[in-house]
């Protein structure tokens, strides 16, 4: 998020240049994640006794380092905060100052831990009433509302193209 959210002319210059393609990529990309998360078969839980040795192998903190290790070097965690922060870079009048980028910055940092909390939370607290098949439809749900949003990114580049 510190990277590119210093970057926002270059960033935003780059996208801007390869757009259709950027476009096209993730749209396919999205519909892809989509068709897989809805044919995504539910694993098999462990029993919570098997559950709870398993957590006691692995600390809080290793975890969460590994897990923040893994979203900072994605491409694709990457190029969205690029994207996202190269879009709010008219937030300072079309000149972002180091003020304007670190209020960003500072801004989305929080907003992502704010929603990580609240989701953990959620999961933690309800994770051993949901059902299998709870999952099963969860999974359709969202598999297809991914998908849809590739195909309305797919839609809205061949419009842009044919006209």
């Amino acid at each position: 998020a510190i990277v590119t959210g210093f970057g926002l002319t270059a960033i935003a210059q780059w996208i801007e240049g390869y757009r259709t393609y950027i476009e096209l990529i993730g749209g396919a990309m999205l519909i892809y994640f989509g068709i897989h998360t809805f044919l995504a078969k539910v694993e098999a839980r462990l029993p919570d006794s098997l559950a709870s040795k398993e957590r006691g192998r692995s600390t809080l903190v290793r975890a969460m380092a590994s897990t923040f290790a893994l979203t900072i070097t994605n491409p694709a965690t990457l190029l969205g905060f690029a994207a996202l922060f190269a879009g709010l870079g008219g937030i300072a009048g079309g000149h972002p100052s180091f003020i304007a980028a670190s209020f960003v910055v500072i801004g989305v940092g929080i907003g992502s831990a704010l929603w990580w909390f609240a989701l953990t939370t959620f999961v933690g607290l309800f994770h051993h009433s949901i059902k299998d098949s709870t999952m099963t439809l969860i999974n359709h749900g969202s598999g297809l509302v991914v998908a849809g949003f590739g195909l309305a990114v797919l839609v809205h580049l061949a419009m842009k193209l044919i006209s």
